[in-house]
This record gives structure tokens, sequence and C-alpha cells, in this order.
């Protein structure tokens, strides 16, 4: 049975009850604003990290969550799940929410406060108001003796109907691994992503888009083939979820750390000037995984079987991108190569990212490598840079 097939198989009785643990149960409880802001500054209580980005909300947003308060108008409660040692406390639901209670605090915005009809800072407010927003009761419920996937399984059904992204649900996942560790290289390589690839990651990754494109290049080196070219986006949640799903119970080979990085490397030392487009991203991985097949199994384990192998390698590919994205003008026979890349691009076709147009991509290469190994000239660039 492949990964994929297992995976889905697995999809239905993943999630088919909450909760799994017989013993967990919810307790019901109406802290007023002060008791709850003081569990959070006393480290009781955390944001959950399967918790949305504070910056999806703006403040307006995060002011119109105060104004609730003081109108008594905050009817959703917010939801927690008490950990194993029976002190720390894990929001689900509720984070912004919160957020905006703490940031107010801090006078990070202000509200209009319609008693007076003015609009203040929270060190602005009349003790009257002050008292009033401070003792205002919220409604929690808190969970004890849930497992991680019964945590996955309630925000995801807290969250249904709300539009969120793909990278937000790889990274509501910790117990998927594949999820797990696409999470942390996100966090350790949003910023190359950033910079080296163009509208692959909106604004400061404020929908975790740079989790969604590392999990698409993990599913792509575990398969050892381009199953994806193009990173399920804004909008995307249960796309992502299903292909998510796809993993689950599925072991990790953890050589795709290796391969990642050794991507991630090319993008960050590109020659090219501008950004990449995003289909640059599954073309190397597709030249990649080519050059495994033909190094062996050996070169599987570690991507390159030596590091003089690894930085001729790394040249070579960052020469032939470089050369791709050149505008062919010098009248050689590597043009027609170029023209043919062209080919492939946006404009040129609906889909730029498909597996199929990046396997013609990592054609070229090979092609293209031939052409300049008969070159002397090309030979002494690898060798001396």
């Amino acid at each position: 049975m492949s990964s994929r097939t297992k995976g889905i198989m697995q999809f239905p009785a993943a999630h088919s009850r909450f909760p799994t643990n017989d013993t967990a149960a919810p307790k019901k409880s109406d802290p007023d604003v002060k008791t709850y802001i003081t569990r959070f500054n006393d480290g009781e209580w955390k944001l959950h990290n399967i918790q949305r980005n504070d910056s999806t909300w703006k403040d307006p947003e995060y002011a119109l969550t105060i104004q609730s308060i003081f109108e008594g108008s905050m009817l959703s409660p917010f939801i927690a799940s008490l950990q194993e040692n029976g002190i720390d406390t894990f929001l689900i639901d509720g984070g912004h929410r919160t957020r905006a209670i703490l940031r107010f605090m801090n006078d990070e915005f202000p509200v209009k406060i319609w008693r007076t009809d003015k609009t203040s800072l929270y060190s602005e407010l009349e003790e009257r108001d002050r008292k009033k927003f401070l003792s205002t009761e919220i409604n929690v419920v808190t969970w004890n003796k849930l497992t991680k996937l019964d945590e996955e399984t309630l925000f995801f059904r807290v969250n249904i109907g709300l539009c969120l992204s793909g990278g937000e649900a790889v990274n509501a996942y910790h117990t998927i691994p594949m999820c797990v560790l696409a999470r942390e290289l996100a966090e350790q390589y949003d910023d190359i992503l950033h910079d080296s690839i163009d509208r692959a990651i909106l604004k400061n990754n404020d929908r975790h888009d740079a989790s969604s494109w590392m999990f698409l290049i993990l599913a792509n080196f575990h398969h050892h083939e381009i199953v994806r070219g193009e990173n399920y986006g804004p909008s995307k949640f249960e796309d992502q979820k299903k292909e998510c799903e796809k993993f689950r119970g599925v072991a990790l080979n953890f050589n795709l750390v290796t391969q990642v990085k050794f991507l991630m490397h090319i993008l960050s030392n590109k020659t090219h000037k501008d950004k990449y487009p995003s289909y640059v991203i599954p073309t190397v991985q597709e030249i990649m995984i080519l050059e495994m097949n033909r190094m062996g199994e050996d070169a599987r384990a570690g991507f390159v079987r030596s590091t003089a192998e690894a930085g001729w390698l790394l040249k070579l590919i960052d020469r032939f991108l470089f050369d791709m994205f050149l505008e062919p003008v010098t009248g050689l026979p590597s043009d027609e190569l170029k023209i043919e890349w062209n080919g492939y691009g946006r404009g040129a076709v609906s889909n730029p990212g498909n597996p199929g147009i990046c396997r013609k991509r990592a054609k070229i290469f090979f092609n293209w490598k031939q052409y300049h190994e008969i070159s002397s000239v090309f030979k002494n660039y690898a060798e001396n840079n």
C-alpha cells in the first residue's frame, strides 16, 4: 500500500470521534477580564501555536472586540485545553480576542467609549470605565485530558466557515510529522522564500504561506517525484487539510531535511538579481531528484556524496538558472534552450507549476549541461568559482 493510499484510508477514522479520550470533559467558567488576563501575565495560560498569526486582524477588528466587552455582547466562549501537568493551559480558540485585550491594556490602540463619546487609550479611561472593563465577565470553556489529536479536531471544528489559508492548516496539525517538520523548516527558511521567490510569501508571512510551501517541498521529496508545483495559498484551507491527512501515520525519512537545506542554499545564493517565479522551486526539485537517480541510492541518503560534489552541483544549477533568465540574444546554439524555457513560463502556459511542465524544464537543464560540458570554458568556471 502506498503512503498516499494509506493516508487517504485513515482520514475518516482519524476525525470521526471527539474527544478520543473518554475521560476528557469541558468545564465552563465566567472569569472577569482582570482574572482572565492575569492568567496569561502569570504564564499559566498560553496561546497555543495552533493559533493563527495575530496580523490577520487589523486594529479596527481588535478595537471592535474591546467595544463588545464594554457592551457585554461578546457571546462566543474562549476555548482552552488544560495540559497533563494540571497547570499549563493552552488557548485553542480566542487568540485574537485575547491579544485584543492585551494590546488594548498596553495602549497599542484606542477605542470609542459610547458613554463618554470619547476615543481613548486604556490609560486614558476614566476610573468608572476601567473598572467596568476589568470586571466584565467572559465565557471560558476549559477542556481537560484532551489528546493532541483532540486539540487539532477542536481547532478545526470551531473554525468551520472561516477563510483560513493552506499554511494555517499545516500549522494546525501537531500529530502529523510531515506538518510538524514543515512548520519548523518554514520558521527557519521563510526569509529565504520571501527574498528569492516572487509572491511566494505574502507580506510578513501573515497567513503562514511559508508552511504550505515547505509542505509542498517536503511532499515532493518524500515521493521522490513532483506531485504538486503550486502551494495551497489563501482560501485553500480544506484542500491543504486533505493533503496533510494523506501523511497521517506516514513515517518520514529525515534525509528530507538535507534535501531542503540544499534547495534553500540554491535559492539564497542565486546569481540572478531578480526574484524567481515560484515554478523554479518544483523545477529545481525535479533536477535534484533526477540527479539523485543518476548518483544512485547512496546519494538519496545525503543527496550528494561529497562537499566538492555538492558545491559543484550548486554552482551548476545556479548558472543554469542565471542563463535561462537572460534574454537569448547571443545567437549561440544554447539560445534554443532559453527559448524553450521561456515557452513554459507565465503567460506562455496556463499553469507553469504543473508537474509535467517542471519535468520538461528539468530536461532542458540536462540538455544545457550536456552542451556546456563540451565547453572547457564552462568546465573552468565550475572548477574555479
